[in-house]
């Protein structure tokens, strides 16, 4: 295969895994938040915010894998794998690699729910804002569209809208909470991710 088609690969599953995991991100806000309270729209919202994590994860792995094919930079799988092991941009390099830990310890906290406790579990669910914030410093230090207007309007957007639902919950913007938890008024077994 051409060095365009990995180099447009890198750049393509890199956004889009940002934007997947942006997705879950707002999706998880909405929940954590209780803005949504309808049971269908819950449910709707908890499998968005499960998919968008887990499609985010795929590309990730996709992004990988065309970063050490692209001939560009030739990155090897310790410098992918390993924080300034790689002398193409080490810090900006570093912030992704940090964002791919955190968002697989999210995945593997969610999948192992059952086998954990609720407190440990949300202290590993929580650290998903820190990878989502190296994932987006990543974006805007490491990808080739990070001078794009467009893709910083997108950015500075999601982050105002995720620190509002954030915030949003601990400054009861929201209105009175339920001492229910979001899962327990959704028929599943299966932990919000």
């Amino acid at each position: 295969m051409s060095d365009r088609f990995w180099w447009y690969a890198v750049r393509s599953t890199g956004m889009v895994s940002w934007a997947a995991f942006a997705g879950s991100m707002l999706a998880g806000g909405l929940l954590a938040g209780r803005v949504i309270r309808r049971p269908q729209s819950i449910r709707t919202t908890v499998g968005l915010h499960r998919h968008a994590s887990a499609l985010a994860l795929v590309l990730l792995a996709l992004h990988l894998v065309a970063l050490i094919f692209d001939g560009f930079v030739r990155f090897s799988v310790l410098d992918v794998l390993v924080p300034y092991v790689t002398r193409w941009r080490p810090g900006a390099v570093a912030w992704g690699i940090v964002a791919m830990y955190v968002l697989v310890a999210v995945e593997l906290s969610s999948l192992m729910h059952q086998r954990l406790s609720k407190r440990m579990w949300r202290l590993v669910h929580r650290a998903s804002a820190l990878g989502f914030a190296s994932a987006t410093i990543h974006l805007l230090q490491a990808g080739s569209e990070r001078h794009n207007l467009l893709l910083r309007w997108a950015v500075m957007t999601t982050l105002l809208v995720l620190t509002f639902l954030y915030l949003g919950r601990p400054l009861r913007l929201f209105g009175r909470e339920s001492r229910r938890e979001p899962s327990q008024s959704v028929a599943t077994t299966q932990p919000i991710v």
